[in-house]
């Protein structure tokens, strides 16, 4: 039996305004969490669905860690010391947040920062706390976050994908979804005229993906916001693969959505209407 039966990525685009320094987007704040509440309680009575969340950082911290230049900083510089913790006074503030919202929602959430979690790599007593949180009918809430390197005194930014990747990979959930501000992959971005909707997106084991191969979908085009330190929604599918590619189903959706909670339920079947992208290896 896995350690967790989904983990859960909401964006930080989703959650926040992320061209507004820490502005919320809050009907979307409470929507997720809602969702998120709802699908928990999918099975009735006790036997809740274990969870774990992450979400990503939007409008709180990028700004930051762009202007201090926190990631692949050196924190032996002042400038650097002052921007790692400017960056993770406002990553933790936007966990508190939705943390509360969730807590309002009924869900038993509890904050945890990958600081001290991480180095440059997930250290591996950090799985039992998740499982003992777990194991106690908790919901574990992580977050992007600014964290120092195992070995020296550099610093890097952790992106909520990154995060979402590592835990997959360790803890085998059934399913990973991703909540997005947009409703799943598209071969351009969302905003430019003729953009499509990817349902399906094929991965092999040597995470290639045949989808991608077709013709008019060779070069899916991206963009980011320009203080984004971890990559937007190109790092989003390039993490995606490397999780689908063991076995483990990936769903991208708009958070708050209905299609939110089809797939945070494991309720996605091939005739299933889902307005989504679904990430699936070959077998």
């Amino acid at each position: 039996m896995p350690a967790c039966d989904c983990i859960v990525k909401v964006g930080g685009a989703a959650l926040t305004r992320k061209d507004q320094l820490e502005t919320l987007d809050e009907a979307t704040v409470r929507e997720t969490a809602a969702k998120i509440s709802e699908a928990r309680n999918t099975n009735g009575g006790d036997n809740n669905v274990k969870l774990v969340i992450v979400h990503g950082a939007g409008s709180f911290g990028h700004f930051q860690a762009k202007e201090y230049g926190v990631n692949n900083g050196c924190l032996a510089d002042k400038k650097t010391r002052e921007g790692f913790v400017q960056t993770r006074l406002s990553v933790t503030r936007l966990n508190h947040i939705f943390v509360e919202a969730l807590v309002e929602a009924g869900v038993p959430a509890v904050g945890v920062s990958p600081c001290a979690l991480w180095g440059d790599r997930i250290f591996p007593d950090s799985f039992q706390l998740l499982h003992r949180l777990l194991n106690l009918g908790l919901v574990p809430v992580l977050h992007g976050d600014a964290i120092i390197h195992s070995d020296s005194a550099g610093c890097s930014i952790l992106s909520g994908d990154v995060i979402v990747r590592d835990l997959a990979l360790a803890m085998r959930p059934s399913r990973v979804v991703f909540l997005s501000d947009v409703q799943g992959i598209f071969d351009r971005p969302p905003t430019v005229q003729g953009a499509e909707l990817l349902p399906l997106i094929e991965v092999d084991c040597e995470g290639n993906c045949a989808e991608l191969r077709k013709e008019g979908n060779a070069s899916i085009r991206f963009d980011a916001a320009k203080h984004d330190t971890t990559g937007g929604m190109e790092a989003k599918l390039k993490d995606g693969i490397k999780i689908a590619k063991h076995g483990i189903d990936v769903l991208i959706t708009k958070a708050g959505s209905p299609d939110s909670l089809i797939a945070m339920r494991d309720c996605y079947r091939p005739e299933t209407i889902f307005h989504g992208t679904l990430l699936r290896k070959v077998l």
